[in-house]
């Protein structure tokens, strides 16, 4: 039986093509919903929280990005836009959350996040 090379570099190409594609979906599926806790846990931890970003921070970028979907529940103050706000809660770096008072520089999971807000 004779096996046309061309034929099979095609198919195994249309193969890792449609398993690359549903690697992509897949990920961009899980951007686009509420992280593994509940939206409750996010809730919990928006109302007790405050997010301090800036507009082409990779670093806050990242940090919204942890919350999927869920980032919009977030309470954010973007630097850029409202810079006399970042300025009267003595934002020096950001990422910056304050929570109960008190400022935590960086990048947290949801897990720190809901411990340091009291929302485990």
């Amino acid at each position: 039986m004779y096996i046309n090379k061309k034929s099979l570099f095609i198919n195994l190409g249309i193969i890792v093509g449609v398993v690359l594609i549903a690697f992509v979906a897949l990920y961009i599926k899980s951007l686009l919903t509420c992280p593994n806790p509940s939206e409750e846990i996010v809730k919990c931890i928006a109302n007790n929280s405050i997010l301090y970003v800036q507009e082409g921070c990779s670093h806050c970028e990242r940090q919204q990005e942890i919350f999927g979907e869920c980032d919009k529940m977030l309470n954010i103050i973007d630097c850029t836009k409202t810079p006399e706000k970042c300025v009267a809660a003595e934002i020096g770096a950001i990422p910056t959350w304050i929570i109960n008072g008190t400022l935590y520089k960086g990048i947290y999971k949801i897990d720190e996040l809901k411990n340091m807000t009291g929302c485990s």
